[in-house]
């Protein structure tokens, strides 16, 4: 019987152990940033330290959206997700860490993670996150940095200070935190709030003016990443830089930077949001419904302070806020041996007291004697102290007014000196920043003295662009120096346009410490020195000139006879290359004029015609074809070289000035115009092959606009057109931005029921947000009808291009949108196409006309070239000796080997790229790769496996060189190979012609 039962238990522990395994709880973290950011392990650890002992898996995932903002980067991670998810990965719940984690996930949420509970941490929009209340599946905590708090706190423990430094710059974090700071914190709230920010500052002009700042005045750092010029660091070399070059007490919003130089501050702790997203899961998968958990506004902050900090800065650790958390504190010997001391304390005082109590009444006789003594001697010596003090006191105001009448002299003799001096002179006082610039400095570049205020940006705004970097650096060493003058040249803008060289002077003056604290110096006009040197100049170069001329021409008259010969050979061989060349050319341009010549739609070139201010203000046919001709009903020859106005008198300028804004500036246009001459609509394509010239693609659109013009007769009428139509239309309640009504065609094209299109949100067939639509929405009810172009989505999955016309329109009193939806997608690949062609020409045209220096050199521009035009992070250039069977390295890249041997063993598929193309002698894409490279030196973009393309070389058949090139986000195509081809096979007759001249030579 015991037998039985143990049996039993057992297997039903057995089983019940495998339903526990299958059952097992996992789920997705989706962090913003990558493990390089200071905060990332932060968070990851908060949630372990919950989700570890519950048993939960965690898979984290890293967008790294703080680095990569591209759409096709987005996407990339799209699909990454998507791929492990259709590979049959469960998931219980989605934890979304910061602003854009929770963007992406709400954003595909339908598609990607549809009826999974979604929990988010970190969010600094906090409108963002209570609107999540809205969504059933989705709750959180938000993350809100304490700004009041920690400028309250600089002032409670700097009160002296005169004023608080904010430190930012551009970044999106830094924008928000300036605005809530400007908008929440009024100046006599607190103290006068100075704010530095990089986004009117580059890192370098930063430096001189966190050099400035005092010690006593506190800083709050809120993000110093990115200055004006798009320059980026990380936080850790931001932060030194800035320890660096202030003196100033530093506090932070977050945690990271504690013990690095940050002072301390109330910081946002991302270990405990984390901790308190794993808590919300843990009860989610306990069963708890996420609709009932609402978003937690309350960001968990806590006071915390690095003692060496606090000790530098002097900073009472008494006064600290309560519950404080001090890092670095050092451990008291008190503490550690509290009950041995408490004991010798108190066998001490025992032994004090007995001491006290027999010295007393020696001290009391003692005490009277010592008293009288002293007495006398202080009187004696106070009265000698008084009378020094004021024989001193004279001294001191006899020489005071001394320094008062030298001090009037002497300014008196510099603003004589000012006055009388042909230079212009300045004055930098570096403490306050104020700065004085004499009517002499402003009248060298061509101002009045009320022209120009008197400041130090009057400076920086005037001196010419290429020359400021420089004299900047000039300044900032100097102040930063030890030297007591300085001397630099540069160029400023006169008021009429032109540059005046001046020549600039100061001095400094430093206090007893060795600070700088004023700037003293002079503008002299170079101008005048300038032209004289130019002109000697000029003649000497005449000089040497008609010398050289005439030596080159005695020298010429010996050689010129051994030149001829090997001129006429030249010449022959230029002959026969340039009859190739032409016929190749013919051919092109057989095919071009062929596909000109038969375009369905109207196609016209002009050239733009200006007016003495570089205004458009008229336009000429260049060329067109037989389309075009036959709409406006006229010949070729009517209408070539002929302008706009001569042509159509009534040419109206505004279609004159959105031309010439595509001609001057290289940006293209669509838009529909109206032809009153002929009583056509045209959807125009408008771009500019070259600057100065616009092409124009006409589409007929004539039969679509009448059938828009009749759609505002009746409802009835409206009614059927809109259900017979072919073309895709739908009507969009504007309050909902959703589809009301859809026709036949609509639903054919999005792969819906009626029913289903019908009451459908637009958010779920347009891949803009929710703002963005209701915005384009609002649009086209205050403006009419509006062209759009979307990407929308299909019930499938697959994801067009659309153009969007919508106009509104009334039915039932309702006023409604009436959108038209036309797919694009084949004509938008078309224009990207012929982008990637345009790029290929100019590349091949970069190539024909560079100057080589050798086979190597061109071979190596021309590879630079093709990696540019393909958008790869690297790449390299062999040349193959099939005789040897291996591959020599063009002197590109440190990345790859010298050489390679080629491998001509085993299947085909088993070979690496370089063997593959040289025995197919075809292009070989590696879009899948699984390993390393084998010829690959290194890591190569920090081991990431990357995608490459091998373009090999041929020469009367043969293998002669191969191009390699790679990317790790890129992915290539039968359409790269295609165009890299043909670019090769022209730069490859330029190494041969060069071969044949090195060969000569």
């Amino acid at each position: 019987m015991n037998y039985k039962v143990v049996l039993i238990i057992v297997f039903q522990l057995l089983i019940g152990g495998e339903l526990f395994a299958e059952k097992g709880k996992r789920i997705l973290l989706v962090s913003s940033y990558n493990s390089s950011y200071p905060t990332y392990f932060d968070q990851i650890n908060g949630v372990k330290s919950i989700l570890d002992e519950a048993g939960v898996a965690i898979d984290v995932e890293s967008y790294d959206s703080k680095r990569f903002r591209q759409k096709e980067y987005r996407d990339i991670f799209y699909d990454l997700i998507e791929y492990k998810i259709n590979q049959g990965i469960k998931y219980d719940a989605i934890l979304a860490c910061d602003d854009n984690a929770l963007k992406f996930v709400n954003e595909h949420q339908l598609n990607l993670f549809k009826n999974l509970p979604i929990v988010f941490c970190g969010i600094n929009d906090i409108e963002l996150a209570i609107n999540q209340n809205n969504n059933r599946w989705i709750t959180g905590v938000v993350e809100e940095v304490s700004v009041k708090d920690n400028i309250c706190l600089m002032k409670q423990m700097f009160p002296n200070a005169k004023r608080l430094n904010i430190l930012s710059d551009n970044t999106t974090t830094g924008v928000a935190i300036q605005s809530q700071i400007r908008q929440n914190m009024k100046r006599s709230d607190i103290v006068e709030l100075n704010f530095i920010s990089l986004d009117t500052l580059s890192f370098e002009e930063w430096e001189v003016q966190l050099s400035l700042l005092e010690k006593e005045e506190p800083s709050l750092l809120v993000s110093a990443l990115r200055d004006r010029n798009s320059k980026s660091l990380d936080f850790d070399r931001s932060l030194a830089l800035l320890k660096r070059k202030a003196s100033t007490p530093l506090f932070h919003l977050w945690h990271h930077g504690l013990g690095n130089g940050i002072l301390g501050g109330k910081l946002v702790s991302l270990f405990e949001q984390g901790k308190y997203a794993a808590l919300v899961i843990k009860e989610i998968i306990a069963g708890k419904d996420v609709a009932e958990i609402k978003v937690q506004t309350l960001s968990p902050n806590f006071y915390e302070f690095d003692y060496n900090e606090l000790v530098k800065y002097e900073v009472d650790i008494d006064k600290l806020p309560k519950n404080s958390k001090i890092i670095n504190k050092p451990i008291s010997i008190i503490s550690q041996n509290k009950k041995a001391i408490l004991g010798i304390v108190i066998f001490m005082l025992i032994q004090a007291v007995l001491i006290i109590y027999l010295l007393r009444n020696i001290r009391k006789r003692k005490k009277a004697k010592n008293e009288l003594e002293y007495s006398n001697g202080e009187l004696n010596e106070k009265n000698n102290q008084l009378l020094a003090a004021e024989e001193e006191l004279r001294a001191n105001i006899e020489e005071l007014a001394s320094k008062r009448n030298e001090l009037e002299t002497s300014e008196e003799r510099f603003r004589l000196a000012i006055l009388g001096s042909n230079d212009g002179v300045w004055d930098w006082n570096l403490i306050n920043n104020q700065v004085y610039l004499s009517p002499r400095w402003k009248s060298i570049i061509g101002y009045l003295d009320n022209e120009l205020v008197n400041e130090l940006s009057t400076w920086q705004d005037l001196v010419f662009e290429e020359d400021y970097p420089e004299a900047l650096a000039q300044v900032s060493g100097f102040i930063e120096g030890s030297s007591e003058t300085y001397e630099v040249r540069f160029r400023m803008k006169h008021k009429d346009g032109h540059l005046v060289p001046v020549l600039a002077r100061g001095y400094m003056m430093r206090n007893s410490q060795g600070k700088a604290y004023r700037i003293i110096g002079t503008h002299q006009d170079l101008t005048s020195s300038y032209e004289y040197e130019q002109k000697l100049k000029e003649q000497l170069e005449e000089n040497l000139s008609l010398y050289e001329e005439y030596r080159t021409i005695s020298e010429e008259l010996h050689v010129k006879n051994d030149d001829l010969s090997a001129a006429e050979e030249e010449l022959r061989a230029n002959n026969e290359e340039l009859f190739h060349t032409n016929k190749n050319l013919i051919e092109s341009e057989g095919r071009y004029r062929l596909l000109f010549n038969n375009l369905n739609e109207g196609f016209a070139l002009h050239e733009i015609v200006v007016d003495e201010n570089n205004i458009p203000v008229d336009y000429i046919f260049r060329d067109v074809n037989p389309v075009f001709l036959s709409r406006i009903g006229m010949e070729y020859e009517d209408i070539i070289d002929k302008s706009a106005k001569e042509l159509f008198p009534n040419t109206e300028i505004e279609w004159i000035d959105r031309f010439g804004e595509v001609a001057l500036t290289g940006n293209s246009d669509r838009f529909i115009n109206y032809a009153s001459t002929i009583n056509k609509y045209y959807e125009t394509h408008v771009f500019s092959p070259k600057k100065g010239f616009f092409a124009a693609i006409f589409n007929d659109i004539t039969n679509r606009k009448e059938a828009e013009l009749a759609l505002k007769g009746s409802e009835e009428r409206f009614k059927k057109i809109f259900d017979s139509s072919k073309t895709v239309m739908l009507i969009i309640d504007p309050e909902t931005a959703s589809v009301i009504d859809s026709n036949v065609s609509a639903c054919a094209y999005y792969g819906y029921s009626k029913e289903e299109l019908n009451q459908m949100p637009l958010k779920n067939i347009n891949l803009l947000s929710v703002d963005k639509i209701k915005e384009k929405v609002g649009l086209s009810l205050s403006k009419g009808r509006t062209y759009y172009r979307f990407e929308h989505i299909l019930k499938s999955g697959e994801i067009r291009n659309v153009d969007v016309y919508t106009s509104p329109i009334e039915m039932e009193d309702r006023k409604l949108l009436h959108s038209i939806v036309i797919d694009v997608t084949e004509s938008v690949e078309a224009d990207l196409q012929l982008k990637k062609i345009n790029q290929r020409f100019q590349g091949l045209d970069n190539i024909v006309h560079y100057q080589a220096k050798s086979i190597n050199d061109l071979m190596n521009f021309t590879l630079k070239e093709i990696i540019k035009y393909t958008h790869s992070d690297t790449g390299a250039v062999y040349e193959y000796d099939d005789r040897k069977g291996i591959f020599i390295l063009n002197d590109w890249s440190e990345a790859v080997h010298l050489t390679h041997e080629a491998v001509a063993d085993g299947a085909l598929e088993k070979l690496d790229c370089l063997s593959r193309a040289v025995i197919t002698k075809e292009v070989v894409i590696v879009n899948n790769p699984s390993k390393k490279y084998s010829f690959q030196k290194g890591d190569i973009l920090q081991g990431d496996l990357m995608k490459s393309i091998t373009i090999p070389v041929l020469d009367n058949g043969a293998v002669v060189a191969l191009f390699w090139l790679a990317g790790k986000n890129r992915l290539y195509s039968k359409f790269h190979a295609e165009q890299i081809k043909l670019l090769l096979d022209t730069a490859w007759i330029l190494v041969e012609k060069q071969r044949m001249q090195d060969t000569k030579n």
